[in-house]
């Protein structure tokens, strides 16, 4: 597990937490007010972003596919699909039951972007400190 990307993910959703959504894997379309990139994307789409570099994601791989990203974010993240890992820490639906709460229909977050930040920040710990096991 490349525990030291997944710290990099948690600061960035925390340094933007409206940059932060587990609904998408990642849109580089988004432009903040500022003119700067926007990009919005979940914990899969961040660490992506973050390993290729945001600017050059954003622009680049922009479009890609949900199996993409997934496959993409396993490989950078050094996690797998088949024991369990990558559903674990990517789809809400298997997050520990301590979230469910605060998962609505169809799996999303429910709460504003400081909540679903320190939620996603959380699990991301929760996945670390049990080796991808929880």
């Amino acid at each position: 597990m490349n525990t030291k990307l997944l710290r990099k993910v948690q600061r960035a959703i925390l340094r933007e937490p409206k940059r932060y959504n587990q609904d998408t894997w990642c849109d580089g379309n988004s432009i903040s007010p500022d003119g700067s990139c926007g990009t919005v994307g979940c914990i899969a789409g961040w660490a992506c972003a973050i390993e290729v570099g945001l600017e050059e994601y954003a622009q680049k791989y922009t479009g890609f596919d949900a199996p993409s990203i997934e496959m993409n974010a396993r490989k950078f993240l050094d996690i797998d699909y088949i024991r369990g890992e990558s559903p674990r820490l990517f789809l809400t639906e298997n997050w520990p039951k301590i979230f469910h709460p605060w998962i609505g229909e169809y799996g999303r977050l429910k709460g504003r972007p400081w909540t679903k930040a320190l939620l996603a920040v959380l699990r991301i710990e929760i996945f670390i400190r049990s080796e991808g096991r929880i």
